[in-house]
Protein backbone atom coordinates (compact mmCIF):
# COMPACT_ATOMS: atom_id res chain seq x y z
CA UNK A 1 0.00 0.00 0.00
CA UNK A 2 1.66 3.10 -1.20
CA UNK A 3 0.51 5.43 1.56
CA UNK A 4 0.72 3.13 4.58
CA UNK A 5 3.28 5.23 6.45
CA UNK A 6 1.25 8.41 6.36
CA UNK A 7 -1.90 6.59 7.46
CA UNK A 8 -0.42 4.34 10.11
CA UNK A 9 1.24 7.06 12.17
CA UNK A 10 -2.23 8.19 13.28
CA UNK A 11 -2.63 5.33 15.70
CA UNK A 12 -5.81 6.53 17.38
CA UNK A 13 -7.68 7.55 14.23
CA UNK A 14 -9.96 5.45 12.11
CA UNK A 15 -7.39 4.94 9.41
CA UNK A 16 -4.85 4.04 12.05
CA UNK A 17 -7.19 1.34 13.30
CA UNK A 18 -8.14 -0.04 9.95
CA UNK A 19 -4.65 -0.23 8.51
CA UNK A 20 -3.86 -2.78 11.21
CA UNK A 21 -6.76 -4.81 9.92
CA UNK A 22 -5.71 -4.36 6.31
CA UNK A 23 -2.22 -5.61 7.10
CA UNK A 24 -3.66 -9.06 7.83
CA UNK A 25 -4.22 -9.19 4.08
CA UNK A 26 -0.50 -9.53 3.43
CA UNK A 27 0.07 -11.77 6.43
CA UNK A 28 -2.52 -14.29 5.30
CA UNK A 29 -0.36 -15.21 2.32
CA UNK A 30 3.01 -15.18 4.10
CA UNK A 31 2.77 -17.59 7.03
CA UNK A 32 3.63 -20.67 5.03
CA UNK A 33 6.16 -22.39 2.88
CA UNK A 34 5.97 -23.10 -0.82
CA UNK A 35 3.38 -25.31 -2.46
CA UNK A 36 3.71 -28.96 -3.33
CA UNK A 37 3.27 -28.81 -7.08
CA UNK A 38 6.62 -30.57 -7.67
CA UNK A 39 5.59 -33.52 -5.50
CA UNK A 40 2.08 -34.22 -6.77
CA UNK A 41 0.85 -34.18 -10.33
CA UNK A 42 -2.29 -32.09 -10.30
CA UNK A 43 -4.31 -30.33 -12.96
CA UNK A 44 -6.22 -27.57 -11.17
CA UNK A 45 -9.36 -25.97 -12.50
CA UNK A 46 -8.88 -22.70 -14.34
CA UNK A 47 -9.78 -19.48 -12.57
CA UNK A 48 -11.10 -16.83 -15.01
CA UNK A 49 -9.24 -13.53 -15.10
CA UNK A 50 -12.45 -11.52 -14.88
CA UNK A 51 -14.70 -12.21 -11.89
CA UNK A 52 -17.56 -10.65 -10.01
CA UNK A 53 -17.53 -10.43 -6.24
CA UNK A 54 -19.86 -9.97 -3.28
CA UNK A 55 -18.97 -8.89 0.24
CA UNK A 56 -22.05 -9.24 2.40
CA UNK A 57 -23.42 -9.83 5.87
CA UNK A 58 -26.57 -11.67 6.84
CA UNK A 59 -29.07 -9.95 9.11
CA UNK A 60 -27.72 -9.79 12.64
CA UNK A 61 -24.08 -10.23 11.58
CA UNK A 62 -21.57 -7.46 12.24
CA UNK A 63 -17.84 -6.81 12.23
CA UNK A 64 -16.44 -4.96 15.25
CA UNK A 65 -13.13 -3.19 15.74
CA UNK A 66 -12.15 -2.36 19.35
CA UNK A 67 -9.06 -0.21 19.70
CA UNK A 68 -6.96 1.40 22.39
CA UNK A 69 -7.29 1.64 26.16
CA UNK A 70 -10.06 2.34 26.95
CA UNK A 71 -11.34 0.76 23.77
CA UNK A 72 -13.25 2.72 21.15
CA UNK A 73 -15.44 0.70 18.82
CA UNK A 74 -16.55 0.71 15.20
CA UNK A 75 -19.33 -1.67 14.13
CA UNK A 76 -19.95 -2.47 10.46
CA UNK A 77 -23.26 -4.18 9.69
CA UNK A 78 -25.73 -4.74 6.86
CA UNK A 79 -22.92 -4.78 4.34
CA UNK A 80 -23.56 -5.66 0.71
CA UNK A 81 -20.87 -4.65 -1.76
CA UNK A 82 -20.75 -5.99 -5.27
CA UNK A 83 -18.73 -5.35 -8.39
CA UNK A 84 -16.06 -6.83 -10.64
CA UNK A 85 -12.44 -7.87 -10.13
CA UNK A 86 -9.70 -8.66 -12.65
CA UNK A 87 -7.08 -11.02 -11.24
CA UNK A 88 -4.41 -9.90 -13.71
CA UNK A 89 -4.77 -6.13 -13.65
CA UNK A 90 -6.25 -5.97 -10.10
CA UNK A 91 -8.92 -3.64 -11.46
CA UNK A 92 -11.97 -3.35 -9.19
CA UNK A 93 -15.38 -1.80 -9.58
CA UNK A 94 -17.87 -1.11 -6.81
CA UNK A 95 -21.37 -0.92 -8.21
CA UNK A 96 -24.46 0.97 -7.00
CA UNK A 97 -26.79 -1.27 -5.01
CA UNK A 98 -30.04 -0.32 -3.31
CA UNK A 99 -30.30 2.18 -0.46
CA UNK A 100 -26.93 1.30 1.08
CA UNK A 101 -23.79 -0.78 0.79
CA UNK A 102 -23.22 -0.77 4.55
CA UNK A 103 -24.45 0.55 7.88
CA UNK A 104 -21.89 1.78 10.42
CA UNK A 105 -22.06 2.63 14.12
CA UNK A 106 -19.14 4.76 15.30
CA UNK A 107 -20.29 7.03 18.12
CA UNK A 108 -16.95 6.66 19.89
CA UNK A 109 -15.34 8.45 16.94
CA UNK A 110 -18.07 10.69 15.56
CA UNK A 111 -20.30 11.79 18.48
CA UNK A 112 -18.32 14.98 19.18
CA UNK A 113 -18.46 15.91 15.49
CA UNK A 114 -22.23 15.32 15.52
CA UNK A 115 -22.52 17.69 18.47
CA UNK A 116 -20.73 20.46 16.58
CA UNK A 117 -22.91 19.99 13.51
CA UNK A 118 -26.04 19.97 15.68
CA UNK A 119 -25.06 23.24 17.32
CA UNK A 120 -24.51 24.83 13.90
CA UNK A 121 -28.02 24.14 12.60
CA UNK A 122 -30.07 23.82 15.79
CA UNK A 123 -31.14 20.25 14.96
CA UNK A 124 -29.95 16.86 16.11
CA UNK A 125 -27.39 15.46 13.69
CA UNK A 126 -26.42 11.80 13.94
CA UNK A 127 -23.73 10.63 11.57
CA UNK A 128 -22.53 8.37 14.39
CA UNK A 129 -25.05 5.96 12.86
CA UNK A 130 -24.78 6.28 9.09
CA UNK A 131 -25.55 4.41 5.90
CA UNK A 132 -23.23 4.56 2.92
CA UNK A 133 -24.54 4.32 -0.62
CA UNK A 134 -22.80 4.19 -3.99
CA UNK A 135 -24.56 6.69 -6.25
CA UNK A 136 -22.20 6.33 -9.20
CA UNK A 137 -20.04 3.24 -9.71
CA UNK A 138 -16.49 3.46 -8.38
CA UNK A 139 -13.41 2.01 -10.08
CA UNK A 140 -9.80 1.63 -8.98
CA UNK A 141 -6.75 -0.59 -9.55
CA UNK A 142 -4.98 -2.47 -6.76
CA UNK A 143 -4.42 -0.23 -3.75
CA UNK A 144 -4.75 2.96 -5.77
CA UNK A 145 -7.48 5.50 -5.19
CA UNK A 146 -10.73 5.44 -7.20
CA UNK A 147 -10.66 7.18 -10.56
CA UNK A 148 -14.45 7.58 -10.67
CA UNK A 149 -17.29 7.29 -8.18
CA UNK A 150 -19.83 9.14 -6.05
CA UNK A 151 -20.28 8.06 -2.44
CA UNK A 152 -23.19 9.12 -0.22
CA UNK A 153 -22.98 9.14 3.61
CA UNK A 154 -26.44 9.54 5.13
CA UNK A 155 -27.49 10.38 8.66
CA UNK A 156 -29.39 7.21 9.61
CA UNK A 157 -32.09 9.19 11.43
CA UNK A 158 -32.69 11.66 8.62
CA UNK A 159 -34.23 10.96 5.21
CA UNK A 160 -32.40 13.89 3.65
CA UNK A 161 -29.22 14.90 5.57
CA UNK A 162 -26.10 13.60 3.85
CA UNK A 163 -22.45 14.11 2.95
CA UNK A 164 -21.18 13.19 -0.51
CA UNK A 165 -17.72 12.40 -1.81
CA UNK A 166 -17.34 12.69 -5.58
CA UNK A 167 -14.10 11.67 -7.25
CA UNK A 168 -12.46 14.68 -8.89
CA UNK A 169 -9.68 13.81 -11.36
CA UNK A 170 -8.04 17.21 -10.99
CA UNK A 171 -8.48 18.89 -7.60
CA UNK A 172 -5.16 20.57 -8.28
CA UNK A 173 -3.37 20.64 -11.66
CA UNK A 174 -2.51 17.01 -12.34
CA UNK A 175 -3.59 15.86 -8.83
CA UNK A 176 -6.78 13.86 -8.19
CA UNK A 177 -8.95 13.85 -5.10
CA UNK A 178 -12.56 14.28 -4.01
CA UNK A 179 -15.19 16.99 -3.72
CA UNK A 180 -16.83 16.73 -0.28
CA UNK A 181 -20.27 18.32 0.05
CA UNK A 182 -22.47 18.56 3.15
CA UNK A 183 -26.23 18.94 2.76
CA UNK A 184 -27.62 19.68 6.26
CA UNK A 185 -31.20 20.19 5.01
CA UNK A 186 -31.20 18.01 1.92
CA UNK A 187 -29.83 18.47 -1.57
CA UNK A 188 -32.49 21.05 -2.42
CA UNK A 189 -31.14 23.36 0.30
CA UNK A 190 -27.91 25.16 1.06
CA UNK A 191 -24.68 23.20 1.19
CA UNK A 192 -21.05 23.44 2.26
CA UNK A 193 -18.25 21.97 0.19
CA UNK A 194 -14.50 21.58 -0.10
CA UNK A 195 -12.18 19.82 -2.52
CA UNK A 196 -9.15 17.90 -1.25
CA UNK A 197 -6.49 15.65 -2.73
CA UNK A 198 -6.40 11.97 -1.79
CA UNK A 199 -3.30 12.54 0.35
CA UNK A 200 -5.06 15.33 2.19
CA UNK A 201 -8.11 13.14 2.77
CA UNK A 202 -5.94 10.58 4.57
CA UNK A 203 -5.14 12.98 7.38
CA UNK A 204 -8.39 14.89 7.70
CA UNK A 205 -9.98 12.88 10.50
CA UNK A 206 -7.01 13.84 12.69
CA UNK A 207 -7.21 17.52 11.79
CA UNK A 208 -9.03 19.40 14.56
CA UNK A 209 -9.14 22.49 12.36
CA UNK A 210 -11.06 20.73 9.57
CA UNK A 211 -14.83 21.10 9.35
CA UNK A 212 -16.70 18.32 11.20
CA UNK A 213 -18.43 17.11 8.02
CA UNK A 214 -15.06 16.80 6.29
CA UNK A 215 -13.67 14.68 9.13
CA UNK A 216 -16.78 12.46 9.01
CA UNK A 217 -16.30 12.02 5.27
CA UNK A 218 -12.67 10.95 5.76
CA UNK A 219 -13.76 8.47 8.43
CA UNK A 220 -16.51 6.94 6.30
CA UNK A 221 -14.25 6.58 3.28
CA UNK A 222 -11.72 4.66 5.40
CA UNK A 223 -14.40 2.22 6.55
CA UNK A 224 -15.44 1.64 2.97
CA UNK A 225 -11.82 1.02 1.95
CA UNK A 226 -11.47 -1.47 4.79
CA UNK A 227 -14.44 -3.51 3.65
CA UNK A 228 -13.41 -3.91 0.04
CA UNK A 229 -9.80 -4.67 0.98
CA UNK A 230 -11.12 -7.83 2.63
CA UNK A 231 -11.24 -9.27 -0.88
CA UNK A 232 -7.44 -9.39 -0.78
CA UNK A 233 -7.59 -11.36 2.47
CA UNK A 234 -9.81 -14.00 0.90
CA UNK A 235 -7.80 -14.10 -2.33
CA UNK A 236 -4.52 -14.67 -0.50
CA UNK A 237 -6.00 -17.36 1.72
CA UNK A 238 -7.45 -19.14 -1.30
CA UNK A 239 -4.06 -19.00 -3.02
CA UNK A 240 -2.31 -20.36 0.06
CA UNK A 241 -4.78 -23.23 0.36
CA UNK A 242 -4.34 -24.08 -3.33
CA UNK A 243 -0.55 -24.09 -3.00
CA UNK A 244 -0.66 -26.41 0.01
CA UNK A 245 -3.75 -28.52 -0.62
CA UNK A 246 -1.98 -31.89 -0.61
CA UNK A 247 -0.11 -31.19 2.62
CA UNK A 248 -3.32 -30.02 4.26
CA UNK A 249 -5.10 -33.21 3.20
CA UNK A 250 -2.22 -35.32 4.52
CA UNK A 251 -1.63 -33.47 7.80
CA UNK A 252 -4.84 -31.45 8.36
CA UNK A 253 -2.67 -28.55 9.50
CA UNK A 254 0.38 -26.47 8.63
CA UNK A 255 2.30 -24.97 11.55
CA UNK A 256 5.25 -22.60 11.24
CA UNK A 257 7.37 -20.39 13.44
CA UNK A 258 6.86 -16.67 13.05
CA UNK A 259 9.67 -14.12 12.98
CA UNK A 260 12.15 -14.10 15.84
CA UNK A 261 12.84 -10.84 17.64
CA UNK A 262 16.27 -9.29 16.96
CA UNK A 263 16.11 -7.60 20.38
CA UNK A 264 14.28 -8.32 23.60
CA UNK A 265 10.52 -7.66 23.23
CA UNK A 266 8.92 -5.43 25.88
CA UNK A 267 6.70 -6.62 27.47
CA UNK A 268 8.01 -10.16 27.21
CA UNK A 269 6.19 -12.54 24.83
CA UNK A 270 6.84 -15.91 23.22
CA UNK A 271 9.86 -15.73 20.89
CA UNK A 272 9.27 -16.90 18.26
CA UNK A 273 5.51 -17.27 18.14
CA UNK A 274 3.61 -19.69 15.94
CA UNK A 275 1.02 -19.59 13.19
CA UNK A 276 -1.11 -22.60 12.29
CA UNK A 277 -3.57 -23.19 9.46
CA UNK A 278 -5.97 -26.02 10.25
CA UNK A 279 -8.24 -27.81 7.78
CA UNK A 280 -11.53 -29.37 8.94
CA UNK A 281 -13.17 -31.83 6.57
CA UNK A 282 -16.72 -30.69 7.27
CA UNK A 283 -17.96 -32.46 4.14
CA UNK A 284 -16.59 -35.79 5.53
CA UNK A 285 -15.32 -36.96 2.14
CA UNK A 286 -11.60 -37.04 3.01
CA UNK A 287 -10.92 -34.43 0.35
CA UNK A 288 -10.30 -30.73 0.57
CA UNK A 289 -13.28 -29.11 -1.11
CA UNK A 290 -16.63 -27.40 -0.89
CA UNK A 291 -18.17 -27.10 2.57
CA UNK A 292 -14.86 -27.44 4.42
CA UNK A 293 -13.41 -24.93 6.89
CA UNK A 294 -9.99 -23.49 7.65
CA UNK A 295 -8.70 -21.85 10.82
CA UNK A 296 -5.73 -19.53 11.17
CA UNK A 297 -4.44 -19.63 14.77
CA UNK A 298 -1.85 -17.03 15.75
CA UNK A 299 0.03 -17.56 19.02
CA UNK A 300 1.91 -14.31 19.73
CA UNK A 301 3.02 -14.34 16.11
CA UNK A 302 5.30 -11.43 15.20
CA UNK A 303 5.72 -10.26 11.61
CA UNK A 304 8.92 -8.30 10.98
CA UNK A 305 8.19 -6.51 7.73
CA UNK A 306 11.15 -6.53 5.36
CA UNK A 307 10.06 -3.21 3.90
CA UNK A 308 10.16 -1.55 7.35
CA UNK A 309 6.59 -0.34 6.94
CA UNK A 310 4.61 -1.91 9.77
CA UNK A 311 5.53 -4.65 12.23
CA UNK A 312 2.66 -6.41 14.00
CA UNK A 313 2.13 -8.98 16.71
CA UNK A 314 -0.92 -11.18 16.11
CA UNK A 315 -2.67 -13.28 18.71
CA UNK A 316 -5.99 -15.02 18.25
CA UNK A 317 -7.99 -16.71 15.55
CA UNK A 318 -9.26 -16.09 12.02
CA UNK A 319 -11.82 -18.57 10.70
CA UNK A 320 -12.51 -19.20 7.02
CA UNK A 321 -15.72 -21.23 7.02
CA UNK A 322 -17.86 -23.10 4.50
CA UNK A 323 -15.44 -23.02 1.58
CA UNK A 324 -17.36 -22.71 -1.68
CA UNK A 325 -16.08 -23.99 -5.02
CA UNK A 326 -18.08 -24.71 -8.15
CA UNK A 327 -16.42 -25.97 -11.35
CA UNK A 328 -18.01 -26.16 -14.80
CA UNK A 329 -16.08 -27.69 -17.71
CA UNK A 330 -12.81 -27.29 -15.85
CA UNK A 331 -13.45 -23.61 -15.02
CA UNK A 332 -14.11 -22.33 -11.51
CA UNK A 333 -17.38 -20.41 -11.59
CA UNK A 334 -17.79 -19.71 -7.87
CA UNK A 335 -15.23 -19.63 -5.05
CA UNK A 336 -14.88 -18.12 -1.59
CA UNK A 337 -16.29 -18.44 1.92
CA UNK A 338 -19.91 -17.93 2.84
CA UNK A 339 -22.51 -18.51 5.54
CA UNK A 340 -23.63 -22.11 5.99
CA UNK A 341 -26.07 -24.09 8.08
CA UNK A 342 -23.75 -24.09 11.09
CA UNK A 343 -22.23 -20.62 10.79
CA UNK A 344 -23.62 -17.13 10.08
CA UNK A 345 -20.52 -15.88 8.23
CA UNK A 346 -17.83 -17.26 5.97
CA UNK A 347 -14.92 -15.12 7.22
CA UNK A 348 -14.89 -14.70 11.00
CA UNK A 349 -12.51 -12.83 13.30
CA UNK A 350 -12.44 -14.51 16.72
CA UNK A 351 -10.78 -12.18 19.24
CA UNK A 352 -7.91 -11.55 16.86
CA UNK A 353 -5.63 -9.02 18.56
CA UNK A 354 -3.22 -6.93 16.48
CA UNK A 355 -0.49 -4.98 18.26
CA UNK A 356 1.88 -2.60 16.53
CA UNK A 357 5.55 -2.86 17.49
CA UNK A 358 8.42 -0.38 17.32
CA UNK A 359 12.06 -1.44 17.15
CA UNK A 360 14.42 0.82 19.10
CA UNK A 361 18.18 0.56 19.65
CA UNK A 362 17.64 -1.63 22.72
CA UNK A 363 14.24 -3.35 22.44
CA UNK A 364 11.24 -4.17 20.34
CA UNK A 365 8.44 -2.23 22.04
CA UNK A 366 4.92 -3.68 21.89
CA UNK A 367 2.33 -0.89 21.90
CA UNK A 368 -0.16 -2.84 24.00
CA UNK A 369 -2.17 0.27 24.89
CA UNK A 370 -3.01 0.71 21.22
CA UNK A 371 -3.87 -2.93 20.46
CA UNK A 372 -6.83 -3.64 18.19
CA UNK A 373 -9.25 -6.55 18.71
CA UNK A 374 -11.40 -7.82 15.83
CA UNK A 375 -14.60 -9.86 16.10
CA UNK A 376 -17.47 -10.75 13.81
CA UNK A 377 -17.40 -11.35 10.10
CA UNK A 378 -18.80 -11.30 6.59
CA UNK A 379 -19.11 -13.45 3.46
CA UNK A 380 -16.82 -13.12 0.44
CA UNK A 381 -17.59 -14.84 -2.85
CA UNK A 382 -16.09 -14.54 -6.33
CA UNK A 383 -18.14 -15.77 -9.26
CA UNK A 384 -18.52 -15.60 -13.05
CA UNK A 385 -21.55 -14.25 -14.89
Amino acid sequence: MQHIKSIYKHTQTLTGLLIRVLFIVSLAGCFGGGGDDDEVEDVPATVPNQLNYEIKQLEGVSLTVDAGQPARQVIVSSAFMTGSYNRITEAFTLDPFGPRIMSVSAGDFLADLDTKLSEDIGETVNFSEYNMQIVEAAAWVGNNFPTVGLFDIRDINSPFRNITLKVNPEVEPGVAGVDITYWPFGEAGASQSVSVTWDQLDGLYDDDTAEPYVRIAAFAYSVMRFMYEQGDLVIRTLEYIAENDTLLQQQAMLAESCDAYPLAPVPSVVDPGMSTLNWVDDSLNNELGGGDSFFWIFNQCWNDDDMDIIDLLLDGKLDMLNYAESVTNGVITRIGFEAGDANPSGVVYDDLVLTETETTLANVILKVDEAVTLNGGFDMIFFTQ
